[in-house]
């Protein structure tokens, strides 16, 4: 029997006027909570207590639901991926990508990947739109950019 479940993917490029080496620490479930006003994480596991390969941490959000969330792919100041699950019934794969662009900006390439896993988060992907997707993704470079500059949270 083969079961074909509906995916969706998203891919941002945007820039930010800081070396990698400044960002890629705040893309990690702790450091979140100092620039994204509405992230709230709960770590299950890490040695060191911030994001490294195979943390797993869990969020929970009305619109996207409870997720446990895993490190897959840890290479600092370079690339971080995550995977989560999520109880609506669909995986979200997020990899980052960042590259230093002149003497001390970097290059970001952020993508989403949505997969279902039963009909009900298959039911979740068909209501996505691209837009909002992607206009996510764009509020997350605002924020992280506001962060790098001011080493404030910007409050919604």
């Amino acid at each position: 029997m083969s079961v074909v479940r509906q995916s969706i993917a998203y891919h941002n490029v945007f820039e930010l006027e800081a070396p990698p080496e400044r960002v890629f620490p705040l893309l990690c479930p702790v450091r979140e909570h100092e620039w994204i006003p509405t992230w709230k994480a709960e770590i299950v596991h890490s040695k060191s207590g911030f994001a490294e390969l195979d943390c797993v941490f869990r969020t929970d959000n009305p619109v996207e639901g409870k997720r446990t969330w895993i490190c897959t792919h840890y290479n600092p100041p370079r690339a971080i991926e995550y995977t989560s699950f999520s109880d609506l019934g669909y995986i979200m794969c997020i990899g980052i990508q960042l590259q230093l662009r002149g003497e001390s900006a970097t290059h970001v390439a952020w993508s989403r990947r949505f997969i279902a896993t039963n009909p009900s988060g298959e039911d979740w992907i068909e209501q996505m739109d691209k837009a909002p997707a992607s206009k996510a993704t764009e509020g997350l470079a605002m924020l992280l950019g506001h962060f790098l500059k001011t080493g404030s949270m910007l409050k919604p």
